[in-house]
């Protein structure tokens, strides 16, 4: 959906090289549903086996990072991201003011706990990886700011949408992979099992240490471009609605989103369904004009 997104969106998008990091046990057929077969010019297929055996859906993320392309311009997204507008403006500004840009988090990466505040928890991962102190010059964006220390954050994007030139994003790629796994050796699993939120946003911290690290330049994004499908983004930027550029349905809330466009019952039961966000109805919208309300998926 993402590409035939792309597609219709006209050039340079409906010629971009999208490459795309497939993590699964082995290789498997990649079928000529879903639109596939409109996009095959620009879709390049990277398999991670070996790492996805060990760190699962870790490894697709990180390794965006070491299948960047030739373009002068990288875009790095999830696959529950949907390009819905052009952002030329974005892109003349990056060209000329090279950047890794994205929006900022929705929430603390760190937990707090008897011994660590959120604030404390990034100040100690960046003494152990960094060796010195780090700024919090961003807020969380789906935290209210009277949460005071814990909504603080260092430039910290979130994975959904960061793009930047093709060098600055090169240039962090060890010390992002790096410090993924530093970063899970030094806050290990509870005594009770439970993960640690830390793991699960690994990646994110990772790269926002990168940065700091390579003093890479950086800019924060309006919500706009990293939409979520969440009422909670309704109401704290009701301005940037009618701009959305990116909408990042990871919300498992009203649909779920690893089964809308492999089966053909939850696709209709998706585009059939009232949704109560404006991210999830900007979606609905999406697909509807790219598909024309027809299931793209497997014929079973």
């Amino acid at each position: 959906m993402f590409a035939l997104s792309l597609r219709e969106l006209g050039p340079p998008y409906s010629v971009a090289p999208i490459h795309v990091s497939l993590g699964h046990r082995e290789r498997v057929p990649i079928p000529d549903a879903y639109g596939l077969a409109q996009c095959r010019a620009q879709l390049r297929w990277h398999w991670v086996i070996e790492k996805f055996a060990k760190d699962s859906y870790f490894a697709q993320g990180e390794n965006r990072f070491r299948v960047i392309g030739d373009s002068e311009l990288v875009c790095m997204c999830d696959a529950d991201t949907l390009l819905v507008r052009r952002i030329d403006e974005l892109l003349q500004e990056l060209k000329a003011k090279p950047a890794v840009a994205g929006v900022v988090v929705h929430s603390p990466q760190f937990s707090r706990t008897k011994e660590r505040t959120v604030r404390q928890g990034w100040e100690y991962a960046a003494q152990m990886l960094l060796g010195r102190s780090i700024e919090f010059p961003c807020h969380c964006t789906l935290q209210k700011s009277e949460d005071g220390g814990d909504n603080q954050t260092p430039f910290c994007p979130n994975f959904g949408f960061v793009v930047g030139s093709r060098e600055l994003m090169r240039n962090l790629r060890h010390d992002l992979c790096d410090f993924r796994k530093k970063i899970i050796n030094l806050f290990p699993a509870l005594p009770d099992a439970k993960v640690p939120p830390m793991h699960f946003y690994s990646a994110q911290i990772a790269l926002a240490l990168a940065i700091e690290k390579n003093r890479t330049p950086w800019r924060e994004l309006p919500m706009r471009y990293n939409w979520p499908n969440d009422t909670a983004a309704d109401a704290l930027y009701p301005g940037e609605v009618s701009q959305i550029r990116v909408v990042h349905y990871l919300r498992r809330g009203q649909f779920q989103r690893e089964r809308i466009f492999c089966d053909r019952e939850s696709f209709a039961q998706f585009m059939q369904a009232r949704l109560s966000d404006f991210g999830s109805q900007l979606l609905q919208e999406r697909v509807r004009k790219l598909t024309g309300g027809i299931f793209f998926g497997p014929q079973l």
